[in-house]
């Protein structure tokens, strides 16, 4: 069995919170990131609706759905960098109110482009929660075996488009 590595929790470091906190903690931070995972998938259900609403193209449907997921690609570091300088309370609190009030926002619109922007600060929000409650998840279960909530918070957003 040489060269196979058993993941054990540092001896050394102690519980950050005691077991019961931590998992109703992970409760709390699962419905976080469930509620990322409806604000990100409630458009394309209705998307029929929406195009001829608006009397817009598919082409343009396509960019009001996409634009939510590019923040996540261009900005991720700088969402990292502001958790780790601000916290992830703070950063994870204005990442899902940003989100909030941006869909909100969505629902209020009374042109494409005002659609547009609110769907990309939406986006915006959800990827600065989305690194926030992760990091709350490694913190609160710190001198624990992490692999299970880790597993059980990357279930969120899954769970939340589906049930949309």
């Amino acid at each position: 069995m040489k060269g196979i590595v058993i993941n054990r929790v540092d001896s050394h470091s102690q519980p950050a919170y005691p077991v019961a906190i931590a998992w109703l903690g992970l409760i709390v931070l699962y419905g976080g990131l469930m509620g990322i995972g409806f604000i990100f998938q409630f458009l394309p259900p209705i998307l029929p609706a929406v195009i001829a609403d608006l009397g817009i193209s598919h082409g343009q449907a396509g960019l009001m759905v996409s634009l939510f997921a590019l923040p996540g690609i261009l900005l991720s570091i700088p969402a990292g960098w502001a958790v780790d300088r601000f916290g992830e309370r703070l950063a994870g609190s204005f990442g899902l109110a940003l989100m909030g009030v941006a869909t909100l926002g969505l629902a209020r619109a009374d042109s494409f482009e005002v659609i547009l922007a609110m769907r990309t600060l939406s986006g915006v929000g959800s990827l600065v929660g989305v690194v926030s409650l992760q990091r709350m998840t490694v913190r609160l279960f710190e001198g624990r075996a992490l692999g299970l909530p880790m597993g059980i918070s990357s279930s969120a957003i899954p769970a939340g488009i589906v049930v949309v």
